[in-house]
C-alpha cells in the first residue's frame, strides 16, 4: 500500500480514477488523476520522494473519466495514455481518447477515438511486440495495434486497425472497401498515415511510383453565369510558352483568359460573340503558325464560327461560318497537311469540310448518316492502321435512354471520303467518345461515355473492327458528358478522365492492360445546364498535366501534385532539394 498523502486537501475529492507510471522517465512513479464532475484530468509529477506537483496540463475536456490505462502504444520508450470517458446522460457514453507522451510527461491528444465504456487493459495479444487493447462496449472488443494507430477515420465506430484486420475499411463511406487502407509496405502503418507507401525511402509526394493527386488550386475563373459553362479549351494563344484558356459560357459571350506562366489566369477582356457555344476547339485554321478558335454554336440555329488569331492572342471572326453544326472534330482528313472539319449536321448525320490551305472550308457534300440519331460526339483516329484518319461517331437521343441507338464507325480512303464500316456499337445513349490505345497493343481502342448506361470499352482487333471488351465503368445515369485519355501518371499508358453531371467526375489510372477499376480519384461533378467539357494541360508549367473543370461559381483549376523525374532516380525533381534525396 502506498499512501500518497495524509492530507485530504492534497488531492480533491472529485477524483474518479487514477493511473500510476513513470510518465517523465525519471525513474519514479507519477500520477494521472481522472476527474469527475465535468472537470479535465490532471497530471502530477513525483519528485522521487513521494511529493507530487501538478504539471498544469488539463486532459480530456470537461467530462468524467472512468478508467485510465498507461502503456507505450507507439513503441517510443515512454508511457502513453488511454482514457475512458463517462456517461453523458441523453447523449450516451462519450468516446474514449488516446494521448501521446513526448517523453517528458507532456501529453498531446492524438484525436483518435476509442469506443468503450469500461476498462481498457493493454497487452500484446497477437505476439507482434506492441500493445493491443481489449475494450468493453456492451460486448468484448479486441483491437489489434498495427503501428500504434487507433484511428477511426470514417467515424463508423470501428477502429481502423480492426477494419483492416477484417478486410473491410471504408474511409470514404462509399459502401466499398478501401484498398488504399492496406499496409502495402508492411511497415505497420496504415497507408493514409504513411508517408512512404511502397517503402522505397522516397516520400509519396516525391515518388514517381506513386499516383498523382489533383488538388483544387483555389482559383475560380468567374463568369456572368457560372452555371452555364459549356466548353473549356487550353492552348498557347499568345505564343509566350504557357497555356491560356478559352471558356464557352453557354449563350453568353465566350471569354479568353491569359496565363502568367505559373497557372494564374487573368481575363483578357476579349469577348467571343455569336451565339451559344456548345463546343470550342483550337487549331491552326489558316496555316500561319498560331492557334485559331473553332466555335460550334447550338440552340435555335447551329453553325461553326472561326476566330482567327493575330499571333498575340487577339481574335477576330474570319467572316466564314459553316451552317448546321454544334459538334466538330478537327484533323487532316485528306492528307494535305492542313486541318479539315467533321461537323454534326443535326439528325441528317455528319458533314465533311476540307480546308483549302488558307483557312477556307469547302463542303464535300458527304453526309455520313447516323440512323436518325444525334451525333453527340465525334472522334478522329487511324483505327485501321492505314495512315489516315477514320471517324467514330457517338450517337444518342436526348432524354430518351429507352430507345438508344448504336455508335457508328466510318473509314477514310485517305482523301477525305468516308465509308460506313457496317459496325454498330451498342445500343447505348452515347454523349462522349474518345480513341486511344488503352491495352498497349498499339491499336486504337474506343471508349464511350453515356447518359443512360454504364460506360464501355471497345477493343480494336488491329484491322479497325471493335469488340466489346465486357469492361464497364461508371454507373447508370451518371450523365457522362466527356471522356479523355491522357498519360496523367507518367507511366507510359493512357489514364482515363470522365466528366459527369450526375455524380462525381473521376480520374481512373490504367495499369497498362486496360484495367481502370482501382486507384480512382474523384473530382466535383460538372454543374451546367449544357453538356460541358473539361480541359487538360500543363497549366502551371511544372511538367505534368493539370485540369480545368466547370464548377458552380466558375471554372475551377485543379493542379497535379505529381512531377517529372529528369534524372530517373525515382524522385520527382521538384522534391529532391526539399527532402535531400540524392
Amino acid at each position: 500500500l502506498a499512501i500518497i498523502s495524509e492530507n485530504p486537501a492534497a488531492l480533491p475529492t472529485t477524483s474518479s480514477s487514477f493511473a500510476f507510471g513513470d510518465i517523465d522517465t525519471d525513474n519514479d512513479l507519477d500520477l494521472i488523476e481522472g476527474k469527475s464532475s465535468n472537470q479535465p484530468d490532471l497530471v502530477w509529477f513525483n519528485d522521487g520522494l513521494g511529493n507530487f506537483t501538478e504539471s498544469g496540463q488539463e486532459l480530456g475536456g470537461d467530462t468524467n473519466s472512468l478508467y485510465l490505462e498507461l502503456g507505450d502504444l507507439d513503441s517510443d520508450g515512454d508511457l502513453d495514455l488511454v482514457m475512458v470517458k463517462g456517461w453523458l446522460g441523453a447523449g450516451g457514453w462519450e468516446s474514449g481518447r488516446v494521448f501521446r507522451n513526448d517523453g517528458q510527461g507532456v501529453f498531446t491528444d492524438s484525436n483518435q477515438v476509442i469506443t468503450a465504456n469500461s476498462s481498457l487493459p493493454l497487452g500484446d495479444l497477437d505476439g507482434d511486440g506492441d500493445l493491443d487493447m481489449i475494450a468493453i462496449d456492451y460486448e468484448l472488443l479486441v483491437y489489434l495495434n498495427i503501428g500504434a494507430e487507433f484511428d477511426d477515420c470514417n467515424a463508423d465506430g470501428v477502429l481502423d486497425d480492426c477494419e483492416i484486420a477484417n478486410g473491410e475499411p471504408d474511409c470514404d463511406d462509399n459502401g466499398e472497401p478501401d484498398t488504399c487502407q492496406e499496409d502495402t509496405d508492411s511497415d505497420g502503418v496504415i497507408d493514409p498515415c504513411d508517408g512512404d507507401l511502397d517503402g522505397d525511402g522516397i516520400p509519396n509526394e516525391c515518388d514517381v511510383d506513386e499516383l498523382p493527386v489533383f488538388a483544387d488550386s483555389g482559383q475560380i475563373l468567374e463568369n456572368s453565369d457560372p452555371g452555364d459553362i459549356s466548353s473549356l479549351v487550353l492552348g498557347d494563344l499568345d505564343a509566350d510558352g504557357d497555356l491560356d484558356m478559352v471558356v464557352g459560357n453557354g449563350c453568353d459571350p465566350g471569354q479568353i483568359y491569359s496565363n502568367d506562366g505559373t497557372g494564374t489566369f487573368t481575363n483578357s477582356g476579349q469577348s467571343l460573340m455569336g451565339g451559344c457555344f456548345f463546343e470550342l476547339m483550337l487549331g491552326d485554321a489558316d496555316g500561319d503558325g498560331d492557334l485559331d478558335i473553332f466555335a460550334a454554336v447550338g440552340g435555335k440555329g447551329s453553325w461553326v464560327y472561326i476566330f482567327n488569331n493575330d499571333g498575340s492572342g487577339v481574335f477576330s471572326p474570319n467572316g466564314q461560318y459553316i451552317t448546321q453544326g454544334d459538334r466538330v472534330a478537327l484533323g487532316d482528313m485528306d492528307s494535305d497537311g492542313d486541318l479539315d472539319i467533321a461537323v454534326y449536321r443535326n439528325l441528317s448525320g455528319v458533314g465533311i469540310l476540307l480546308n483549302d490551305g488558307q483557312g477556307g472550308y469547302l463542303d464535300t457534300g458527304q453526309v455520313l448518316t447516323t440512323q436518325g440519331a444525334f451525333p453527340y460526339n465525334l472522334s478522329l483516329g487511324d483505327i485501321d492502321t492505314d495512315g489516315d484518319l477514320d471517324l467514330v461517331v457517338g450517337t444518342g437521343k436526348h432524354w430518351l435512354p429507352f430507345d438508344a441507338p448504336a455508335d457508328v464507325v466510318f473509314t477514310n480512303d485517305g482523301n477525305g471520303t468516308f465509308t460506313d464500316s457496317g459496325q454498330a456499337l451498342g445500343p447505348q445513349n452515347t454523349h462522349a467518345v474518345v480513341l486511344g490505345d488503352v491495352n498497349g497493343d498499339e491499336h486504337i481502342d474506343f471508349i464511350t461515355g453515356t447518359w443512360s448506361d454504364a460506360n464501355r470499352f471497345y477493343l480494336n482487333n488491329g484491322s479497325g473492327a471493335f469488340n466489346d471488351s465486357g469492361l464497364v465503368w461508371g454507373t447508370n445515369y451518371g450523365l457522362t458528358t466527356i471522356v479523355a485519355l491522357l498519360d496523367i501518371s507518367g507511366d507510359g499508358d493512357l489514364d482515363l478522365i470522365e466528366g459527369n453531371m450526375w455524380g462525381p467526375s473521376r480520374i481512373s489510372f490504367n495499369d497498362g492492360q486496360a484495367n481502370f477499376s482501382t486507384n480512382i480519384q474523384e473530382l466535383p461533378s460538372f454543374t451546367s445546364t449544357y453538356w460541358p467539357s473539361l480541359a487538360t494541360g500543363d497549366i502551371d508549367d511544372d511538367g505534368d498535366l493539370d485540369l480545368a473543370i466547370p464548377g458552380t461559381s466558375g471554372t475551377l483549376i485543379f493542379l497535379n501534385e505529381y512531377g517529372p523525374d529528369c534524372n530517373q532516380n525515382g524522385a520527382i525533381d521538384s522534391c529532391e532539394i526539399t527532402y535531400g534525396i540524392s
